[in-house]
């Protein structure tokens, strides 16, 4: 009773790209021009970009995050040797990203809401609403190390608290944090590798969720 009805979905994910300040490498700009960043490696920034999300620890030790704030009319970095079988255009838009800071720890989400490690769903809004608690029967009991470097075992629910670009119908993306290892076996990146999620209706579970998205 506290589940709706089955979905079958296929899911990628994504993660925020970790980066230490450098004294050479790219300045983090936002879409005016100014910089709201230290320089680090073109390494990062490139996959900074194309992750959205990028949390980099400063010289004084402080990590920052900041998301992906539009695109600007000129190029920043050189991004081909990390997308070698990126097409032209997708490059060029790709170099031209611009960020701004995150509000929340590990980046912001759709709709107000932050990222929450191994917890957020970027979905496309006309196929599932943002705010959507669901449950993944195939997570639960499958094994995760969390930003802090402790274990814990996932229970499999998870909450629609983002959307992009490349995500559209039956396709989610599951947000890792800081980890660049997918760690559900579930997720093949392949469309034809589907998985059930049902809805979540308990009221106090989805209050749980939303409120790891909240400020």
């Amino acid at each position: 009773s506290d589940l709706g009805g089955t979905l079958s979905l296929w899911g990628t994910f994504y993660y925020g790209q970790p980066a230490a300040e450098s004294s050479t490498g790219v300045e983090i700009l936002n879409r005016a021009g100014q910089v709201v960043g230290p320089r680090i490696s073109e390494k990062d920034w490139c996959h900074g970009a194309m992750e959205g999300t990028l949390i980099v620890k400063q010289a004084d030790g402080a990590t920052v995050t900041y998301n992906f704030d539009g695109t600007a009319s000129t190029r920043q970095a050189s991004c081909k040797p990390f997308f070698t079988r990126l097409s032209e255009e997708k490059l060029a838009a790709l170099e031209k990203t611009r960020f701004r800071r995150a509000r929340g720890p590990f980046g912001d989400g759709a709709q107000n809401f932050v990222l929450s490690p191994y917890r957020t769903l970027a979905v496309d809004r006309t196929k599932i609403a943002l705010g959507t608690a669901l449950y993944i029967p195939s997570a639960r009991g499958v094994g995760i190390t969390l930003p802090d470097n402790s274990s814990a075992i996932h229970d499999g629910y998870f909450f629609a608290g983002d959307v992009g670009g490349a995500i559209k119908d039956n396709h989610v993306d599951f947000f890792l944090g800081v980890s660049l290892r997918n760690p559900f076996p579930f997720v093949k990146s392949k469309d034809s590798e589907t998985f059930e999620v049902r809805e979540v209706l308990n009221a106090g579970t989805r209050q749980f969720l939303r409120g790891l998205h909240e400020l």
